[in-house]
């Protein structure tokens, strides 16, 4: 989930969003002429709308206890999450993901900055890559998961269940100002739909800030390259 999320954190222009995935290679999508290139595809759905079948590689369910928080804190969310039986994992192998980005409102800026970071959304594109996961990586969203948007964060809401997750936190970030973050969507092992929604405060100047979502498509497309990550014997 990290890989997918800081994906679409970086399309929301976060600085400081390392993806940490522990081996895992990033493939260029190829584009009509079959070279290496960036690929612009249309924009996914919300991912309330484009659901990944919940079912494993034999179409077996997947199974996840439920965990419904409110109020929570950071250690008692990642408490719950560790005392899990089974955690969901993504499906080693070649992943795609597509992500796009919507400039909700801009308050508080000078007019010439607002009009500009407006119309450099109006100009964005979907944005489309690959990546070689190498070993399974956690489907359910997690407290580090959060750190490109600030720190302290503390959850109104976590709930995951089999397939579905709907988190909605708040952190504190640049200049110790408050960030809200909702993100939202469904997951199975070959497939990952998310929703990120963002308000988040500017340093300057003061009064500042942006309301901007995030939408990511992530699907395994086959193995990786070579075979080296996510073979099958």
């Amino acid at each position: 989930m990290q890989r997918i999320l800081c994906g679409a954190a970086a399309a929301l222009l976060l600085a400081g969003c390392q993806s940490n995935t522990g081996g895992n290679q990033a493939v260029p999508a190829p584009d009509n002429d079959g070279e290496a290139a960036n690929v612009a595809a249309p924009a996914p759905p919300p991912a309330n709308e484009a659901a990944p079948a919940n079912t494993g590689a034999g179409g077996a369910p997947v199974p996840v206890r439920e965990i419904d928080l409110r109020n929570a804190s950071a250690a008692e969310v990642a408490t719950r999450l560790a005392g899990l039986s089974h955690t969901p994992s993504m499906e080693p192998g070649l992943w795609e993901t597509t992500v796009s980005r919507e400039l909700v409102s801009v308050t508080g800026m000078p007019p010439a900055q607002r009009d500009a970071l407006q119309a450099q959304a109006r100009n964005d594109k979907p944005r489309t890559s690959r990546d070689c996961v190498a070993s399974p990586k956690t489907l359910l969203p997690q407290v580090g998961d959060l750190r490109p948007f600030g720190s302290g964060c503390s959850f109104a809401r976590y709930h995951v269940t089999a397939g579905r997750f709907d988190v909605q936190a708040r952190c504190v970030g640049p200049a110790g100002k408050p960030v809200s973050v909702q993100m939202s969507g469904k997951y199975a092992p070959t497939a990952v739909a998310l929703d990120l929604d963002l308000n988040l405060p500017l340093p300057t100047p003061a009064g500042a800030a942006v309301h901007t979502r995030a939408y990511s498509q992530a699907k395994r497309i086959g193995e990786c390259p070579g075979g080296s990550a996510g073979a099958k014997p």
